[in-house]
């Protein structure tokens, strides 16, 4: 899906904003997609191709409901994006195919608060009834919501830890399913990282 989301952004790419792709994937400067197009050649000329640290700093998680897991690079990546104080940071999900300059954006959504796709379920609600519904595939985060970037990720997985307890807990008492555990700390990596911006 990266390909098509930076192809079809580079199709309307006008150069009004930074766009910052992480990647962990340890041999992607040689990735072939479809054994034919480098994405790493192609684009990034045009975008800024980090290879990100979250693979060497951390031991990265086989299991889904983990603390480290690979979609946890995500918060560990925004860190250094949050480092570099920009106005508004638009924080998306690779699996995106764009039809307009996503430039509009930045001038539409106001400072006053994170912008985001809602999402949510019972389970999540048992565990953590004070929280906002999110998908953190797509935030809108304004620069005065940049104020815990200093060890940012360590608080995400801090919170992951605090959330996951919980469900443990109401686990152990019956409160919820096994499955309803077990898809929670799955997906709490979207709640977790929310949570501390």
């Amino acid at each position: 899906m990266l390909y098509y989301a930076l192809k079809t952004l580079d199709d309307l790419y006008d150069g009004s904003f930074d766009v910052r792709v992480y990647y962990t994937f340890p041999d992607f400067k040689n990735y072939k997609h479809l054994n034919e197009f480098s994405i790493y050649d192609k684009f990034n000329n045009i975008f800024n191709l980090i290879e990100s640290s979250y693979d060497q700093e951390y031991k990265i998680e086989t299991n889904p409901n983990g603390i480290n897991t690979p979609w946890m690079s995500k918060w560990y990546n925004l860190e250094d994006v949050l480092l570099q104080d920009y106005d508004k940071i638009f924080l998306i999900d690779s699996d995106i195919i764009f039809c307009k300059n996503p430039s509009y954006i930045f001038d539409t959504y106001s400072d006053d608060k994170i912008y985001g796709l809602h999402e949510w379920n019972d389970a999540a609600t048992k565990i953590c009834p004070k929280l906002k519904p999110i998908n953190s595939g797509g935030l809108i985060i304004p620069k005065k919501f940049h104020k815990n970037k200093k060890n940012f990720y360590s608080k995400v997985v801090k919170e992951r830890k605090r959330l996951n307890s919980i469900a443990k807990n109401l686990l152990n008492k019956k409160s919820i399913s096994e499955n309803e555990y077990y898809n929670f700390t799955f997906f709490n990596e979207q709640y977790c990282g929310q949570n501390i911006l």
